[in-house]
């Protein structure tokens, strides 16, 4: 259904106040920052809703109780003052009850609920009962002393960073709920899509598909969390589901069962052991990271799954039940299991976990290349590091035709990423060649390698494409003023229209996946 608004965003004034005379507040900032990402998320300028005249002598208007009901989503600003107040609370109540009567709240496996959690909250019991257990994205960091900061670039260049990371995955996962709340023109779901699965063969390749598809990337306490943050971020944009996608249960039975449910889906796991042992559960005394590794390592022993274990060359802990942990891995055969320990920085991670996942794409079951006669076309996307904020509603677009599109690697050792280019020019059925921050020595190289691709392939390759993105060069126009037909014009900005005769082609061949 159509909402006059798309995020409502809920918070307590004082978490709104500025540092310094000269400086916006930090929900200002947070405002700023994913309307922005969000916009270039859905291809169009959301409708955000945030009360400007808050005050302790306001009264909860009418205004306020008719942008709760007509809101797809709300972000609530969580710290101690918005769980000591009334009218935070009941913002989010009331919200909670209109989504309940319109399309219910939660959509799939996502909460339209997003808990923004500025500082840590001694307890969530104030909140409604539906949303204490749905994911929240956390906005701080737990320095080694213990002080919680909440991200913010005043306390250095880094947390300003972090800040922005957080901000682009909180806006990814918004856009994608809200790409399924609002309806197309066609009427089906805003991220397009072909229609959901409609025969046994549809369901039997996704079910072989998951676990190529999915991640685990475990749990780890809060000096690894932002290495954690950032191989996350990395893993969707790639087009992999990243779990545990909601917070894991909290009693020591019910945490073994999901996590082991979890690890049941994926096909590789990553788990980042630092200098904190972090929080331990009552029965056992063990750590959500001794926990996981333990059930990884069983399923390692029993079924396919492959592993990374992160533990950094410096790292020696002062807490005894961690250092105990970290000395397993080094020197215990079953914590080991079906891993690869690295000691390396996080690129070193970055360039294994791209290893893992080409491995794994290599080895995948002839059944799931099978498994169906209608799989997605994989268009491989290639452009520069620098364009990839431009590229977010072509990827959309793509996205709703129902073809899978990736990127090309862009860190990590040359041969790594050399070894990952030449596999997507192997195995995708057209290749579409973003030429927009890239000079014209660059494109003509990833013309070169285009060319050189049948050397590579079983089949030639369907369909070959250029599209032209800003800045506007001489190079550019004269591609403009060829009329060659396999260029798309996006210099000005990205349409669906221009991009038609390139979906038109793919749609008349069935993928590489399906004929080979």
């Amino acid at each position: 259904m159509p909402f006059a608004t798309h995020l409502f965003i809920s918070y307590a004034h004082i978490d709104n106040q500025p540092l310094s005379p000269e400086a916006k507040g930090w929900v200002c900032r947070f405002h700023v920052a994913l309307e922005a990402l969000l916009g270039m998320r859905l291809g169009r300028r959301p409708r955000v809703w945030r009360d400007r005249k808050l005050s302790g002598n306001d009264l909860f208007s009418d205004e306020i109780s008719e942008q709760l009901k007509s809101s797809a989503v709300i972000a609530s600003v969580l710290s101690d003052s918005y769980t000591a107040s009334a009218w935070c609370k009941r913002e989010v109540r009331e919200f909670c009850e209109a989504a309940e009567a319109a399309g219910g709240l939660v959509i799939g496996n996502r909460c339209r609920v997003f808990k923004v959690i500025k500082t840590p909250v001694a307890s969530q019991e104030a909140l409604p009962a539906e949303i204490r257990g749905t994911l929240g994205y956390d906005f701080y960091v737990v320095e080694e002393d213990g002080t919680a900061l909440e991200l913010d670039s005043v306390y250095g260049e880094k947390y300003g960073q972090l800040f922005a990371q957080r901000v682009a995955r909180l806006a990814l996962h918004m856009a994608e709920l809200l790409k399924k709340l609002e309806p197309d023109n066609d009427g089906g779901p805003a991220n397009g899509g072909k229609a959901a699965l409609n025969s046994l063969a549809d369901a039997r390749a996704l079910s072989l598909g998951e676990a190529r598809a999915s991640v685990y990337l475990a749990e780890c306490a809060a000096d690894r969390e932002e290495d954690r943050e950032r191989l996350s971020a990395e893993l969707t944009l790639r087009g992999y589901s990243v779990l545990p996608s909601e917070p894991l249960p909290r009693d020591e039975a019910s945490y073994l069962t999901k996590v082991g449910e979890l690890l049941e889906r994926c096909a590789l796991s990553v788990h980042l052991v630092g200098k904190l042992y972090g929080d331990a559960f009552g029965e056992s005394g063990k750590s959500g990271a001794v926990i996981q590794n333990e059930l990884a390592a069983e399923r390692a022993r029993t079924g396919h799954l492959r592993r990374l274990i992160s533990v950094p060359a410096d790292s020696s802990s002062k807490q005894p039940q961690q250092a105990e942990f970290i000395e397993q891995i080094h020197t215990n055969a079953e914590a080991q299991r079906g891993a690869d320990v690295l000691t390396s920085d996080l690129e070193g991670i970055k360039t294994a976990l791209q290893r893992a996942l080409l491995s794994l794409t290599e080895a995948m079951p002839e059944a799931l290349k099978l498994a169906s006669e209608d799989q997605p076309r994989l268009i491989y996307l290639i452009c520069v590091e620098q364009d990839r904020g431009e590229l977010l509603p072509l990827l959309r677009a793509l996205s709703a035709q129902g073809f899978e599109v990736r990127l090309p690697a862009f860190s990590g050792e040359a041969a790594a990423v050399r070894q990952s280019h030449e596999a997507l020019l192997r195995d995708c059925d057209a290749a579409l060649l973003f030429y927009g921050r890239g000079d014209e020595a660059w494109r003509n190289h990833q013309q070169n390698e285009l060319r050189r691709a049948p050397a590579l392939r079983a089949r030639p390759l369907s369909a070959r494409y250029t599209c032209l993105g800003a800045p506007l060069t001489e190079d550019k126009q004269l591609l403009l003023a060829s009329g060659e037909r396999n260029v798309i014009d996006a210099v000005a900005g990205f349409s669906t229209e221009a991009l038609q005769s390139f979906v038109t082609l793919l749609d008349r061949i069935p993928s590489a996946k399906a004929a080979s």
